[in-house]
């Protein structure tokens, strides 16, 4: 029967057909070496039964081409391991299910009591003086910095959200969090693009910051006191990058406290 008549029999398209032919999944029985057309035999409709059904369930091309030439009672083995490796993946994925609630939730509380961490010392200190800047001015960051936790929060929320992730996570919040890491001026001077110690109040250092373009990590070793203001990160970075608004950059900020109670600042690139 010719192509045409073969796949009405099988209930299938004819490219699907030329298509089996071209990967040598299922010839057709003769070929005509004149016009090119292609004929199959009404037997062959049991291995397109075959393909198809293995297909469904997930077997490789590969995998099919060589139970083609098993039994039936070697298929229906086949089919038991294949179910077998699908329940397993199906078990792996309800867990990974579980794990990843879980994680959220725990994403959330950790958003949560960071931002509250931060609101706690908001007002603490003279931000004029420590930073150079308007009550309005910080009030405005503070404000800039709820909303982006509230932000990541309420996304949190619905766990089957398809735009949760640890990339909106990080879009989001990461960027105003104070974060303390191991010194990583020590081995990377070669990156330091400016650097400043002995100051007093983070104005002197934020003013003479040059313009940034690129990507950049603002790293300050502080005195106590000064790591006793939870939003420090928060509003250092955000200064910074207002002052470069224009520009194509990506800045982050993070801090740890000084051995010998005085500030330093390295402005590094990334």
């Amino acid at each position: 029967m010719t192509i045409k008549e073969f796949s009405e029999l099988c209930n299938c398209t004819t490219q699907t057909l030329r298509y089996y032919d071209k990967i040598n999944l299922l010839k057709p029985a003769k070929v005509d070496n004149f016009t090119g057309y292609r004929y199959y035999d009404s037997e062959q409709a049991l291995d397109y039964i075959k393909i198809k059904n293995l297909q469904d369930s997930m077997f490789s091309i590969e995998e099919i081409k060589a139970l083609l030439e098993k039994t039936d009672d070697e298929i229906a083995k086949a089919f038991d391991l294949k179910i077998a490796e699908q329940k397993a993946k199906l078990d792996k994925i309800i867990q990974i299910q579980m794990s990843y609630r879980c994680e959220y939730m725990k994403m959330q509380e950790l958003i949560k009591n960071t931002q509250g961490i931060i609101n706690e010392g908001v007002g603490s200190y003279d931000v004029g003086l420590e930073y150079g800047i308007s009550e309005d001015y910080y009030k405005s960051i503070i404000e800039e910095m709820n909303a982006q936790y509230n932000k990541a929060i309420v996304e949190l929320k619905d766990m089957d959200h398809p735009g949760v992730s640890e990339k909106m996570f990080n879009k989001n919040v990461v960027n105003v969090v104070s974060t303390d890491i191991d010194n990583p001026v020590k081995d990377i001077r070669n990156k330091i693009v400016f650097e400043m110690s002995g100051w007093e109040h983070t104005v002197e250092v934020l003013e003479k910051i040059p313009k940034l373009e690129g990507e950049f990590i603002l790293y300050f070793e502080l005195c106590s006191e000064k790591m006793d203001y939870t939003d420090f990160c928060m509003v250092a970075l955000s200064i910074v990058k207002e002052r470069n608004k224009n520009q194509c950059n990506k800045i982050t900020c993070t801090r740890n406290k000084s051995d010998d109670g005085k500030n330093y600042f390295w402005l590094l690139k990334q």
